[in-house]
């Protein structure tokens, strides 16, 4: 097996310890794509079957409101409001995606939670999913859970996406 780590998410591993992904050397194409990127994994790859792959699975970790790397420095606030903090989950998940040359149309099944859920909160998560798959009407089915709070305090919510890519 061969350890690779991966970067460009806000999950909160980036800010507990570096979580590392683990591919089959033979899988050339997509572990030169990982190796190109550093610090953290946020992403789990899966061979299906595991010899002689013909699909990966893709697991996110679940990514937070924190601002999307590629934006702004590591140090930039955490937002304050619900739909800043959608708005950066949703860019941190298409991050860990690309990481893989995925992209939202492939993904499968998302979980979201959301901190002291309310109506108007499921609105704004609506909009968010809505942004995050734009005008491509993939709808894949979703969960969105009210918890009272996530494992740092400030985190509003976290979205943990799977998703299904074809080996080249």
């Amino acid at each position: 097996m061969c350890v690779h780590t991966v970067s460009g998410c806000g999950s909160i591993s980036h800010l507990l310890l570096p979580f590392t992904l683990y591919l089959v050397k033979s899988y050339q194409s997509l572990r030169d794509t990982i190796t190109d990127h550093v610090i953290v994994s946020d992403l789990s790859v899966i061979p299906v079957p595991p010899t002689q792959p013909t699909v990966y699975l893709l697991r996110t970790a679940g990514q937070l409101g924190t601002p999307p790397r590629s934006s702004k420095p590591v140090s930039s606030p955490l937002p304050n409001t619900f739909a800043e903090q959608a708005a950066n989950a949703f860019q941190n998940v298409s991050a860990c995606l690309a990481v893989a040359n995925a992209a939202p149309s492939d993904v499968s099944k998302l979980n979201i939670y959301g901190v002291n859920l309310t109506e108007a909160l499921r609105d704004i998560v609506a909009a968010a999913v809505r942004d995050f798959f734009g005008d491509s009407g993939h709808a894949p089915p979703s969960v969105l859970i009210g918890v009272s709070a996530l494992a740092i305090p400030g985190f509003l919510i976290e979205v943990e996406a799977e998703a299904a890519i074809e080996v080249d």
